[in-house]
C-alpha cells in the first residue's frame, strides 16, 4: 500500500491537479492520482510496479536540476535521520517532464516532503501544472507581437500610442522622422506638444472622444509642414483593458496629400468638362441648329440655290460633329452614353 493510502489521504486521488509521490530510498515514483496518471499516461499496475524518477524528467538536466533543489532543502535531514525542521512556503519550479510514450511537456512544480513519524524526510511530493497550453499561448503570443513591432516599424504612417494624460507611450521611426526627432526623445512627451498647434487641436479633440465613448474615431485634416500643408488620414483606435475600460488609444495617421490632390485635379476636370458642355450646347449648337433651320427654309423657297445648299449642309455637318463631340466628352469622364440601334446594310449600301 503507498504511503499516501496509509496516511489515509484518500482525497488526493480527487484533487484537480497531478500529484506525484516519490520515495527517497528507492529513488522511484510510488504514488500518482487519477489526473497524474492522465496527465503522464501511467496505469497503477506500472505505478505499484515502482516508476524511476528520473523516467519523468525530459532531460537529465531537468532531472539534475530537480535533485539540486531536494538536495537544498531536506538532503542533509535524509542523510543524519534529523527531524526536518523547515516549513516555509515551497517555490514553484518549471520542469520539462516527460510522459510514457515519451512526449515532453512544461510542468509547473509544487513540492512537500513526506515525513515519517519521526518527522524524518523519507519522500517527496510534487503538485504538477501542466503548462503545455499556457507555453504555446505564450510563444504565439511573443511571435504576434514580434511581427505587430516589425509591422509598426516598418510602416510610413506615424504611429503613437498615448495614454489618458496625452502623454505618448511609444511612437514608430516613420514618426520620430517625421518630426525630426528620435523615438526615445518622443515618449513622455505630451501629444500637443509634440505636433504643429492646428493639427494637435483636433487630434486632442478626438482623441477625448475615443477615450470616452472606446469607439474608433476616424478623420481628416492637415498639418502645415516645411513643404506646405498636407493632408493627414487619421485613425484612433482604443485600446481596452480585459474589464473594458480603456487604457490607451493608438493612432495612425497617413499621408494622403496625393490623393487630395488628385481629387481636386479631378475636380477642376470636371469643372473643365461642365464648361465645354456648357459652351457646345449653348454657344455652338444652338446657333449651328438656327443656321440648319434657316436654311432649310430658304431652300424651300430657292432649292436650286448652291448656296444655300452649302450653307445647309455645312451646318448639319457641324451639327453632327457637335453632337459626337459631346458624347465623347462624356464617354471621356465616364458618364453613361446613350446608344442607338445601326443598320449596316444601310451603313454598307450607303458607302
Amino acid at each position: 500500500m503507498n504511503t499516501a493510502k496509509k496516511t489515509g489521504n484518500v482525497f488526493l486521488d480527487f484533487l484537480p491537479g497531478a500529484l506525484v509521490e516519490m520515495n527517497f530510498d528507492s529513488e522511484t515514483i510510488i504514488y500518482m492520482n487519477r489526473m497524474a496518471c492522465i496527465l503522464f499516461g501511467y496505469t497503477q499496475a506500472e505505478i505499484e510496479q515502482g516508476i524511476p524518477v528520473k523516467d519523468i524528467f525530459l532531460s537529465e538536466t531537468a532531472y539534475a536540476k530537480a535533485l539540486e533543489i531536494t538536495k537544498s532543502f531536506a538532503q542533509k535531514d535524509y542523510q543524519d535521520q534529523t527531524p526536518y525542521s523547515r516549513y516555509e512556503t515551497q517555490d514553484l519550479y518549471d520542469f520539462l517532464l516527460r510522459k510514457k510514450d515519451g512526449s515532453g511537456f512544461y510542468g509547473e512544480c509544487q513540492g512537500s516532503f513526506v515525513l515519517n513519524d519521526d518527522q524524518i524526510p523519507v519522500g517527496i511530493r510534487l503538485y504538477i501544472r501542466d503548462l503545455t497550453e499556457q507555453r504555446l499561448t505564450e510563444t504565439l503570443l511573443k511571435e504576434s507581437e514580434k511581427k505587430y513591432r516589425t509591422l509598426v516599424e516598418e510602416s510610413s504612417d506615424l504611429i503613437f500610442l498615448v495614454d489618458d494624460m496625452y502623454n505618448v507611450l511609444s511612437a514608430n521611426q516613420a514618426a520620430a522622422k517625421f518630426l525630426d526627432r528620435k523615438v526615445t526623445d518622443l515618449e513622455g512627451e505630451k501629444i500637443n506638444e509634440i505636433l504643429p498647434e492646428v493639427f494637435a487641436r483636433d487630434y486632442i479633440k478626438n482623441l477625448r472622444t475615443a477615450f470616452s465613448s472606446g469607439q474608433p474615431i476616424f478623420y481628416e485634416s492637415t498639418m502645415p509642414t516645411s513643404d506646405g500643408a498636407k493632408w493627414f488620414s487619421n485613425a484612433l483606435n482604443p485600446v481596452k483593458a480585459d474589464d473594458g475600460q480603456v487604457t490607451s488609444v493608438i493612432g495612425v495617421a497617413r499621408d494622403i496629400s496625393e490623393r487630395k490632390q488628385a481629387e481636386q485635379q479631378l475636380a477642376e476636370s470636371d469643372s473643365l468638362r461642365e464648361l465645354l458642355l456648357d459652351i457646345i450646347t449653348h454657344d455652338l449648337i444652338n446657333p449651328a441648329g438656327t443656321i440648319y433651320s434657316m436654311a432649310e427654309m430658304a431652300l424651300k423657297e430657292f432649292p436650286d440655290s448652291e448656296a444655300l445648299e452649302l450653307i445647309f449642309l455645312s451646318s448639319n455637318n457641324l451639327l453632327r460633329v457637335l453632337k459626337y463631340t459631346t458624347l465623347l466628352s462624356q464617354a471621356t469622364f465616364g458618364e453613361e452614353v446613350p446608344k442607338e440601334k445601326l443598320n449596316l446594310y444601310e451603313l454598307l449600301v450607303s458607302v
